[in-house]
C-alpha cells in the first residue's frame, strides 16, 4: 500500500468514495434546491428565475420518473469522473503524466467538490463543461494557426463554453478569460488572423441565443431575481466578508486554500508569453473578481458561488507540481477525506445527533432536507388520495418554493401545486400557474421551518381534517410537516360543525 503510485491511490480512493456516494443514493431524498431543478425538468424552458435551463433538461435526461435514488446514482457516477476527467485536461494542458493527478486528487477531495457535488445542481455541469472548455483551449492555443486542429479545438471551445453558460451565466466569465488570452498573448493573437476564433465564438453566441432571446422577451426576470428581488438590504459588510472567507475555510480548506495562494503567485510572477500559463491565470482572477465582490455585496450569496476561480488553479499545479510541497499534498489528502467521511456519517448516521444528544439542534443541520420528505410522502399521499376519492384530486398549496419544490419532486407533473413564496418564484411564473380559487379542495402542507401565517388566505373554505408527520432521525425530532385539508364552505357543512358560540 505504501508503494502506492499516484494512479493507484487516485484509483482507490475514487473507489472508496464512490462506494460510499452509492450507499448515500439510496437513502437520501433531494436536497431542496435540488428539488426545484428536477422541477426543472417538468417544465423545460430556456431559462428560470435562478438559472439557465439546462440543468433541467439534464434531469430529463434520466428519464421521465427522476426519482431521489435515480439522481444520486447519476451524480455519484458523474461526480466521481471528473476527477479522472481533470487528469486528462490536465495532460492536454502539458502538465507531465505523473504530476496531472494533482489535479485529480484536487478535484476528488475538495468539499466544495466531493460533497456539493453529489446533488444534481446547475454547479455539477457547469464544474464539468468549465474544465473541459480549459483543456480545449489549451489544446486550441497549442495547434498551428490556421490548421484544421484549430478549428476544430476552437469549435469543441465554444461549445463547452456555450453550454457551461446554459449551466450557469458565470459561464460568461470563462469566456471573457478564453478571449483575453488570445488578445494578450503572442500565441494566441497569432490564431486571431485565422477563421478559427470568430467560429469558435459564433458557436457560443448560437448556443446561448435561446437563452438571450427568452431573457430579453420577458424584461429579463432572472437578472431582475438575482440582482433586485432577492438583494434587499444588499451591500458590502464585514458580515459578507466574513461569511466569505469563513465559507473559504470550510469548503475548500486550509491546505487546499494554502495551495491556491502558492500556485496564484506563481502564475502571477510567470512569463506572460506562455500562453496556457496565462489562461490559467485570467480562469482563476476573473471569475474570482467578479463573483468575490458579488460575494462582498450580496447577503444572499453563498460561499461556493466563487468556486469556479479554483478550477485552474488545479492544472497549474499540475504544470508546476514543485509549487505544492510533499507534507502540503499529504495535509490537503488526509484533511479532505477525513471531512468527506464525517460530512458521509453525518448525513447519513445518526452518529453525530447521539453524540451530541441535548445539544443538537435539528434547525442548524441542512442535512435533515435530505431525510424529512422521504418520511412525509406517504402521508402525503394518502392525504392526497383520501380527498381525491370524495371529489376531484386536491389543489396542492405551499407557504414557499422550498416546499413547493420537494411536493412537485416527487409527486410529478400532473399534481397541481399552488405556491405562496412572498417574493415570488417560478410556480408562481412559469410552472403550472396553479391558484386555489376555484378548486373544491386544497391540502396545506407545510413543515415547522415557516410560520403557520404563510398559509393562503382561504375565507370560502373550512377546515376538514389535519395531518402531522415527526420526522424523525436516531429517536431525534427534526421537523414536523403539517397537512391541513380544507374545503369549500357550500360543501364543508357535512363534514364540520358549526363552532359554539
Amino acid at each position: 500500500m505504501p508503494h502506492l503510485q499516484p494512479r493507484g491511490w487516485l484509483v482507490l480512493l475514487s473507489a472508496a468514495i464512490l462506494s460510499l456516494k452509492l450507499a448515500a443514493a439510496f437513502q437520501l431524498g433531494f436536497a431542496d434546491a435540488e428539488a426545484l431543478y428536477v422541477t426543472y425538468s417538468m417544465f423545460p424552458q430556456p431559462a428560470y428565475l435562478d438559472h439557465p435551463g439546462l440543468v433541467g433538461l439534464a434531469v430529463r435526461g434520466l428519464g421521465s420518473d427522476p426519482t431521489p435514488l435515480r439522481v444520486h446514482l447519476a451524480t455519484a457516477v458523474l461526480n466521481t469522473a471528473l476527477p479522472w476527467c481533470a487528469v486528462l485536461v490536465a495532460r492536454a494542458l502539458g502538465a507531465k503524466h505523473r504530476a496531472s493527478y494533482l489535479s485529480g486528487f484536487a478535484m476528488l477531495l475538495v468539499p466544495m467538490l466531493s460533497i456539493g457535488l453529489f446533488a444534481f445542481t446547475p454547479d455539477l455541469l457547469l464544474c464539468g463543461l468549465w474544465i473541459v472548455a480549459l483543456g480545449c483551449a489549451g489544446r486550441w492555443l497549442g495547434s498551428a494557426p490556421a490548421s484544421f486542429k484549430a478549428v476544430l479545438w476552437g469549435l469543441a471551445t465554444g461549445a463547452a463554453i456555450g453550454l457551461a453558460c446554459l449551466s450557469k451565466v458565470s459561464g460568461l466569465l470563462l469566456w471573457i478569460a478564453v478571449l483575453a488570452t488570445f488578445v494578450f498573448t503572442p500565441r494566441g493573437r497569432a490564431h486571431l488572423a485565422s477563421l478559427s476564433p470568430l467560429l469558435s465564438v459564433l458557436l457560443t453566441g448560437l448556443l446561448i441565443a435561446p437563452l438571450g432571446v427568452w431573457e430579453w422577451k420577458h424584461g429579463f426576470p432572472m437578472l431582475q431575481h438575482r440582482l433586485v428581488a432577492t438583494q434587499t438590504g444588499a451591500g458590502v459588510s464585514l458580515r459578507n466578508l466574513g461569511a466569505l472567507l469563513g465559507g473559504q475555510l470550510l469548503y475548500v480548506t486550509p491546505p487546499f486554500l494554502w495551495a491556491a495562494f502558492v500556485v496564484s503567485r506563481r502564475l502571477i510572477r510567470n512569463d506572460r508569453r506562455d500562453a496556457v500559463d496565462t489562461l490559467l491565470l485570467l480562469a482563476t482572477v476573473i471569475p474570482g473578481v467578479v463573483l468575490g465582490t458579488l460575494c462582498l455585496w450580496s447577503r444572499v450569496a453563498e460561499p461556493h458561488w466563487i468556486a469556479p476561480a479554483y478550477l485552474a488553479l488545479a492544472f497549474a499545479a499540475a504544470r508546476s507540481p514543485d509549487d505544492v510541497g510533499p507534507r502540503l499534498r499529504r495535509a490537503s489528502v488526509a484533511l479532505g477525506t477525513s471531512l468527506f467521511v464525517a460530512a458521509w456519517t453525518w448525513t447519513n448516521t445518526g452518529a453525530f445527533i447521539a453524540l451530541m444528544g441535548d445539544r443538537y439542534r435539528a434547525r442548524y443541520d441542512l442535512s435533515n432536507d435530505l431525510h424529512v420528505w422521504r418520511q412525509a410522502l406517504p402521508a402525503i399521499v394518502t392525504a392526497r388520495s383520501a380527498v381525491g376519492a370524495q371529489s376531484k384530486p386536491p389543489v396542492l398549496f405551499g407557504p414557499h418554493w422550498i416546499v413547493c419544490a420537494q411536493l412537485q419532486a416527487q409527486l410529478g407533473p400532473s399534481v397541481k401545486i399552488a405556491c405562496g413564496t412572498p417574493h415570488g418564484d417560478d410556480f408562481q411564473r412559469y410552472f403550472a400557474r396553479v391558484g386555489v380559487a376555484g378548486a373544491s379542495d386544497v391540502l396545506v402542507i407545510s413543515d415547522s421551518r415557516f410560520d403557520a401565517k404563510a398559509a393562503p388566505a382561504l375565507p370560502r373554505y373550512a377546515p376538514v381534517k389535519t395531518w402531522t408527520v415527526q420526522a424523525k432521525r436516531n429517536d431525534a425530532l427534526i421537523r414536523t410537516v403539517r397537512i391541513s385539508w380544507w374545503r369549500r364552505r357550500a360543501r364543508a357543512q357535512a363534514w364540520t360543525r358549526k363552532p359554539a358560540d
